[in-house]
């Protein structure tokens, strides 16, 4: 019966069977050994989802999944790749477009009181006050700029100068603040005054960009006479943006308990308290302050011309000029 199944059995059946009676007889015995793979030579050829094993080398288990392409590192905008390491370089905080240093070209004060703003860096910049005070600053960065103002009055002799340096210490959407330092110098024929000052500023921020503000600011006036209360300077002030080219300005400032010195350049005693008022044109490069000061003092009985009350009323006209320009390089 055995023969007859066999001379008709399909030739794989008996091969398949013959192949599973020797592990099948290993099991029963319990020989572990009873069912060896065949050595497989480096001749053979190797089935598909495995790799071939080479000698020295460790294999990593095959997994059958298609190998991964590492990535290449993608350029962000605004960032970079670093050429040493590949990996991408953390970028700078860009300016926001709108904001008031990039589109005002006198951002640093209202009439005559500082705010907390500085100009872009790389950015040079002269001032005009009045036409005979002269001023020429630079932005060492966005948040530090340096100025030097001077006069030189050839009827008097006189001659100021000023050297200011003021950096941003704080900025965010709504509010900025600045500290500076500043050393002055007046002298004339009969007399020499050398003082510095400190002080700081504070800048509220009513729209985006700060482009309408309300400021606050104060300094202290150090000078040689160290028996004498030093002279403090205290100012408020807004700016207001009416159209992209044209800002109202009001300003109320004054100087309380200064040095004689003092009290004799503005010609009576202290303290002072002027409201400044005007008008602010211009963009990016150039501005034009138009303004008058009016100094607070108590009514005197002597008469007035009408040209001198008109001068009381309105106060004293202040213009202003700024031309800025960038530096190659930045």
């Amino acid at each position: 019966m055995t023969t007859l199944w066999a001379a008709f059995a399909p030739r794989g059946s008996a091969q398949s069977a013959a192949a599973r009676q020797p592990a099948r007889d290993g099991l029963l015995r319990g020989n572990a050994n009873a069912q060896v793979a065949p050595e497989r030579t480096a001749a053979d050829p190797v089935p598909a989802g495995s790799a071939r094993r080479l000698p020295g080398r460790a294999q990593a288990p095959a997994t059958g999944l298609a190998p991964i392409k590492q990535r290449r590192p993608t350029l962000q905008h605004g960032s970079a790749i670093d050429p040493t390491r590949g990996t991408q370089a953390p970028a700078k905080r860009a300016r926001p477009a709108d904001d008031l240093r990039l589109l005002s070209a006198n951002p640093d004060r209202v009439v005559l009181a500082s705010t907390a703003e500085t100009q872009p860096a790389g950015t040079a910049y002269f001032s005009s006050y009045e036409i005979f005070l002269l001023q020429f600053g630079y932005a060492f960065s966005d948040a530090v700029q340096a100025t030097l103002t001077g006069l030189v009055d050839s009827e008097t002799l006189s001659h100021i100068a000023e050297l200011t340096l003021k950096a941003n210490v704080y900025r965010s959407e709504s509010l900025r603040v600045a500290a500076l330092t500043a050393i002055d110098y007046l002298g004339s024929e009969s007399d020499q005054v050398l003082f510095g000052r400190i002080g700081a500023s504070a800048t509220f921020c009513f729209v985006r960009g700060c482009h309408s503000h309300f400021s606050l600011s104060g300094m202290l006036i150090a000078h040689h006479q160290l028996h004498v209360v030093l002279p403090v300077g205290l100012a408020a002030g807004f700016v207001v943006r009416i159209s992209s080219n044209v800002s109202l300005l009001l300003e109320y400032s004054g100087l309380m308990t200064a040095i004689e010195d003092l009290a004799d350049l503005f010609g009576e005693q202290m303290p002072v308290w002027s409201v400044n008022y005007g008008c602010r044109f211009g963009g990016p490069t150039w501005a034009l302050d138009v303004a008058f000061i009016r100094v607070m003092r108590a009514q005197r009985q002597a008469r007035l011309t009408p040209s001198q009350q008109l001068g009381r009323l309105f106060g004293v006209p202040f213009l202003a000029f700024t031309y800025r320009f960038t530096v190659p390089g930045h």
